[in-house]
């Protein structure tokens, strides 16, 4: 796996290194060189995991990028040219693709190498999206051409559709999916789209919810975090936990508070996390005239003790897999505000554990917003409908359990080395 930033496909590894029985399953653990990530996965509490660092070609997620950041990573000699030729933009983005993806091939014979010397029974790949990392792509076609009999990927958040070039894009898609014995998806939107857009066949398809640990409910924290935070307990407050990344809906949520302010609400926004997009933000609260009502907590441990404080849970991203902080909100009884997109649509229940409304609308995010702040009664009966439904499908020791099964099933239907 190759990240510099951590979300939910890093959180999901963790879980899973932290989670697996190790009298059953021997672990191999690779990565590149990523000090921060490594640090994250906490590998010095879990002595028997065998970690190699693996020398891959590219550092992060293969993810819509845009032309403006492509363009300033080239030579201010080849931006001149690109930004003077009509149409070129395109064309530019599509260059530097197949330059990402002439990487692979290196990227192939890495992991060819690295897992061929520890005879592994199954290689499972951790890709926050599809693509994904062109390093998880090829690690797929280096576990095969190890030898190795059972290599599986998840495929944590919703995948895109092919773009140019898409003929390169289905001969590696074909290539990869040729190389996997099975291919998870945390939630059924995601598997469904990856059989659409990348024409992934159907019998290689696994469903497997993600799972976050159910909370003490002897520990109630809301009085002291509000009064850490500089709020009273009768103010209301609306809460996001995320990375301040553009497709987040930050600056939707930030609208739709200012709306909420400008009608007579005296409502709070609290922001836990950070990222390349918080400065924005900020200045953007300035303009909207809400420093005073915004709280930017920066990155925090306490993502429980945050949510406790929250009398709602919004969520307005334009895209998302199967999100983490949802399940989260949800075990604390939170009642959930998000975006009808992805993997949102199947962990909540529009009307009983959410309201959903479209992206990139903070007219119809304020009035749902609205709506619950106006009806604690309604809020309340949420937050409990989604606590039920959290602990009926979201576990971690269910989570846990139904990989290990996958884990043991595929090596009794292929045998081991």
């Amino acid at each position: 796996m190759t990240t510099s930033m951590v979300g939910g496909a890093e959180q999901y590894l963790r879980d899973l290194l932290e989670g697996v029985d190790y009298k059953r399953f021997a672990i191999y653990l690779y990565t590149s060189d990523q000090p921060e990530f490594i640090a994250y996965l906490e590998l010095d509490r879990h002595p028997l995991i065998n970690h190699r660092i693996l020398d891959l070609r590219d550092e992060g997620s293969f993810r819509t990028t845009s032309a403006r950041t492509m363009q300033q990573s080239a030579p201010a000699s080849w931006r001149r040219l690109v930004s003077s030729i009509p149409c070129a933009r395109p064309i530019w983005i599509g260059l530097l693709r197949i330059v990402r993806y002439a990487v692979w091939l290196s990227n192939v014979k890495s992991v060819e190498r690295a897992v061929r010397y520890d005879q592994l029974d199954i290689l499972h790949i951790v890709n926050g999206g599809y693509p994904g990392a062109v390093s998880a792509q090829a690690a797929a076609i280096g576990g095969r051409n190890a030898g190795i009999r059972s290599c599986i990927m998840t495929v944590s958040s919703h995948p895109f559709r092919r773009r140019f070039p898409r003929s390169l894009e289905r001969w590696i898609d074909q290539r990869v999916f040729a190389s996997l014995s099975k291919v998870i998806t945390p939630a059924p939107s995601n598997g469904a789209a990856l059989i659409e857009y990348r024409g992934l066949p159907l019998d290689k398809l696994v469903h497997i919810w993600l799972g976050v640990e159910i909370p003490d409910p002897s520990e109630p924290v809301r009085l002291e975090v509000r009064a850490a935070l500089g709020l009273t307990q009768m103010c209301s407050v609306v809460g996001t936990v995320c990375n301040f990344l553009p497709g987040k809906g930050i600056a939707t949520l930030m609208r739709s508070l200012a709306i909420l302010n400008t009608s007579g609400n005296d409502v709070y926004g609290l922001f836990v996390g950070d990222g390349p997009y918080r400065v924005t933000a900020e200045a953007l609260a300035d303009e909207l005239g809400l420093r005073k009502k915004l709280i930017f907590t920066g990155h925090s441990s306490r993502v429980n003790e945050m949510l406790q404080a929250m009398d709602i849970f919004a969520l307005p991203s334009d895209t998302e897999g199967l999100s983490y902080v949802i399940l989260e909100a949800m075990s604390q009884s939170r009642p959930v505000v998000a975006t009808s997109v992805g993997g949102i649509r199947d962990s909540t229940v529009d009307g009983e554990t959410a309201i959903l409304v479209p992206p990139r609308d903070p007219v119809a995010l304020a009035n749902a917003l609205s709506v619950l702040l106006a009806d604690p009664g309604l809020a309340d009966s949420m937050g409990r409908a989604g606590r039920a439904r959290f602990l009926r499908y979201f576990a971690l020791a269910d989570m846990l359990e139904r990989h290990q099964y996958l884990y043991s099933e595929l090596i009794a239907t292929s045998g081991k080395r």
